[in-house]
Parts: structure tokens; sequence; C-alpha cells
């Protein structure tokens, strides 16, 4: 999988991946192959580049292009600062303009035309972002949003009391996310659920010691 540059872009970022005006015909500076899919991403310093495409209508027609690819990404390049009263500070260009401004447009180019914002520091931090992307499209399966968490941590260390293992061993379940898990617990004070071995026969799997065989048995009693 290669990136596909616009000759346009900066050197640093066209050295990532293959030189090619195909990203422009998606509204994209970078294209990104997936599996049967395009990742299209428009990239933006802020906030130049940004408020000059803005008023000029460059960035809408081109995010408006970029919906050719089933992922889109605008992303962002840039640190804004912000006044107390939510305005831009330090750019002559960019006065009056707002950070609600800057939500609205963000939220827009989402609800309207399926584009999400990333942002990132420098060109640096782009490139850093743009392989991270380009390592998530080269999944087939994308589930680990939707997979349990880890058992909670206190200062660093797991900590977790019998409800906690009950809710955990609830989620394995497909359709028991956290708060069902917590409800059926406190339904039945317990994972309803019958344990009929014995610790002798537990204690037969091999490296199933007395201390997890109390866990076990708690969990579930």
């Amino acid at each position: 999988m290669t990136f596909l540059v616009s000759p346009s872009e900066p050197l640093q970022l066209r050295e990532q991946g293959a030189v090619s005006p195909i990203a422009e015909n998606y509204g994209a500076d970078i294209l990104i192959p997936a599996h049967g899919y395009f990742i299209g991403v428009q990239r933006k310093q802020f906030p130049g580049d940004y408020l000059g495409s803005l008023h000029d209508g460059r960035l809408g027609d081109s995010l408006i292009k970029l919906t050719k690819c089933a992922v889109r990404v605008l992303i962002c390049e840039g640190s804004p600062t912000w006044n107390q009263n939510g305005g831009l500070e330090g750019w002559d260009y960019g006065a009056g303009f707002t950070y609600q401004q800057l939500v609205s447009l963000t939220m827009s180019a989402f609800k309207e035309l399926g584009v999400t914002t990333v942002w990132t520091e420098d060109l640096k931090d782009t490139i850093r972002v743009l392989h991270a992307i380009e390592s998530w499209g080269k999944k087939e399966k994308h589930t680990s949003l939707f997979s349990r968490s880890g058992m909670p941590k206190v200062d660093g260390k797991r900590h977790y009391s019998r409800r906690d293992h009950a809710i955990y061993i609830l989620q394995s379940f497909e359709g028991i996310g956290p708060e069902m898990a917590g409800r059926i617990f406190d339904e039945f004070g317990g994972v309803p659920f019958k344990l009929n071995a014995t610790d002798e026969q537990l204690a037969k799997v091999p490296g199933l010691g007395p201390k997890r065989i109390k866990k076990l048995k708690e969990a579930l009693t």
C-alpha cells in the first residue's frame, strides 16, 4: 500500500509515497488505497491555507470532491491561539474568525459530507498521522472500538471488586455492554450462571491453582 501524493505538496510529504495528480481528482492531497476503497485526505495549514481556501471557495470544492472516497479526512495542521473572546490571535487575515466558527465548519463538514477533521501540530506530525491512517487502512476489519475494556487500574495497578469481575465476564456475550452488565449484576447479585465443577476438578486444569479458583468462584457466585 502506497500513498498517492499531489505534486503540489511539500517535498517531505511527497517523499512518503508516489507523486501523482490522481489524488487531486478525488479532492485529496493524499490518497491512500485500502481494502477495495480509498481514504482521501485533504491537508490544510491552519490558519493561513485553511482561511484562504475557505474564503475563495477552494476548501468547499475540495471537500465535495472528497466524497468520491469512502473514508474522508481533513487534516488541519497548526496550533492556533484564541483570545478570551474566542477570536483567532496572531493572524491579521483571520481577524474576526472565531473558535465557534471553526467548530461549526468542522461539524458541517462531518454532517453534510462525512469528512472527519484531524488536528496535527506540524508537517512532521501530519506525516506521522498519515502513516497511522495507512496502517489502519491495511486492516480488513476494525473491531477494537467494540471490544471489552480491560479491568480498571488504580495507581497503575489492577484493582477490581467482585462487581468489576462480573461485569467484565458478562461483556463477553454479544450485545452486553458495561451498563447492561452492571444491571444484570445488580439484579442477581452476581453472574447468573452456575459453576458445577468442584475445586478438585478445577485443580486438574494446568496452571489453575487455589488462588485463581477462588477468584473464579467469587466472580461467578
